[in-house]
Order: structure tokens, then C-alpha cells, then sequence
């Protein structure tokens, strides 16, 4: 089976819709695939951030005024362009609440979105062997690996506690981004840097997904996310020793 007939297949593959023989043959393939996996993953987060979401009750206060503005126009038919005024902005207070509500779920999706692809892309690693496609922890090996690879240069060194064992060009968020390995006692630590294309992003934040931790930061123009299974303490002490040390 090939990456387009399991496309195809995907979302029934997700439900568990597919016979036994199918969906034994889609599985061997994404198992085998880093893409169709990705894939999988994301749909997954969509279906899980759909259900995170859930229903937004009508405002009280929005059901009052209908019910005013109704009954003020059955007292008085002939007020027609009153009753359009005033129904046009309660229309308008409509809207305006769907727009806020379109935000807040797109943001809710995109957040989803992003902590899914960065699990499937550390899962993916962990799981194929191939954490890395430099394995050196020193700098002036493995900042000039990335070169001809990526259109930006990752700041790659060892940190106290947090030895670089390599690097790796990984695709995440859509783009190609460096991946750069490190290990903290038995913990592998895997930070994902790529250009920063927001400016709200300065500060660092923290998540879970799937029981791993997952760190967001930036360092001038590169943005830094940091995932593993160590705890969110451990892991901030990474994070501020790569914050502290820019690339010279």
C-alpha cells in the first residue's frame, strides 16, 4: 500500500472503520512511514481539539434582549426600522462573538496542532534509532552540518548537565527544522529551532502532551521548542542556559 491509498484511508483508519485485512495494511505502512504518521497524528489533535472545545451556551443577557426586542415588535409592528436598527446589533454582537469565538478555536487548534506534530516528530526519532544525523557535541562540527540544509544557524553546544550528543533536520510545523539532541542522565532531550514568525512568542511557555513536556521560547529571531519526558523544572534549566547563550 502507498502514502495516496492510505491517505485516502486515513480517517477511517482513525475510527476503526476499516476491515481487519485493511486496516492491518494501513498500519504496516504508517509504521513504516514518517509522513503518513504525521498525518495521523494531526488528525488525531484535530479530533481531540474539536472535543476540548465543546458547546458556548448562548449569553443570558443576549437571550433577554431578543426576547425584549421580539416582544416590543409585536406591541408595535409599525416601528419597523427601530426593530432593524436594534436587530442589526444584536447581528453585530452576534458576530463579534463568533469572531472571538473563531479565535479562540483557531488558536486552540493551532496550539494542538503544534504540540502533536512536535510529539510524533520526537516519537518518530526516539522510535526509528535515528536521533541524530551528526552525532558530535562539538559546536564547530555541528553548527556547520547545518549549513546548505537550513536558511539559519542554530546555536549547537553542550550546556552543564545537558550534553549535545548531535543534531538532525526534522520536519515540523511544515517547515524543515534543525533538531538539536541532548541527553540529561537517561533523558533524551530533543530542541527544535526554526525563525520565529510571531512576535508574541518572547516569553517562555509550558505544556504536556501524551506525558511529555514541551518547552516555547525565543532567542532573538529563533524560536525554541524543547520537548522530553523530563519534568518541567529539569527542563527549564535547559532552556534558560540556551536563552542565556545565543550563537556569538
Amino acid at each position: 500500500m502507498n502514502c495516496e491509498e492510505t491517505q485516502e484511508l486515513l480517517e477511517a483508519f482513525h475510527d476503526g472503520e476499516l476491515t481487519p485485512e485493511t486496516r492491518a495494511m494501513v498500519a504496516a505502512h504508517v509504521k513504516a512511514c514518517a509522513n503518513c504518521t504525521r498525518d495521523l497524528a494531526q488528525l488525531g489533535a484535530l479530533r481531540d481539539a474539536i472535543k476540548s472545545v465543546g458547546r458556548f451556551p448562548v449569553p443570558e443577557s443576549l437571550r433577554d434582549n431578543i426576547a425584549k426586542a421580539t416582544a416590543a415588535e409585536r406591541r408595535a409592528p409599525w416601528r419597523r426600522f427601530g426593530f432593524g436598527a436594534l436587530a442589526a446589533s444584536h447581528i453585530g454582537v452576534a458576530l463579534a462573538g463568533g469572531l472571538i469565538t473563531y479565535a479562540v478555536m483557531g488558536e486552540t487548534f493551532s496550539r494542538a496542532f503544534e504540540a502533536q506534530d512536535l510529539v510524533a516528530a520526537h516519537v518518530r526519532a526516539l522510535m526509528s534509532g535515528a536521533l541524530t544525523q551528526v552525532a558530535s557535541s562539538d559546536t564547530h562540527t555541528v553548527r556547520p552540518w547545518f549549513a546548505g540544509k537550513l536558511d539559519f544557524a542554530p546555536d549547537a553546544r553542550s550546556f552543564e548537565g545537558f550534553p549535545l550528543v548531535g543534531a538532525r533536520v526534522d520536519y515540523v510545523g511544515g517547515r524543515n527544522v534543525a533538531a538539536l539532541v541532548y541527553t540529561h542522565q537517561k533523558h533524551v532531550i530533543d530542541v527544535f529551532v526554526s525563525p520565529s514568525t510571531s512576535f508574541n512568542d518572547t516569553g517562555l511557555t509550558r505544556s504536556t502532551r501524551n506525558g511529555y513536556t514541551i518547552l516555547s521560547w525565543r532567542v532573538g529571531d529563533l524560536r525554541y521548542r524543547a520537548i522530553s519526558d523530563l519534568n518541567a523544572q529539569e527542563l527549564e534549566a535547559l532552556a534558560h542556559q540556551l536563552d542565556a547563550k545565543p550563537a556569538q
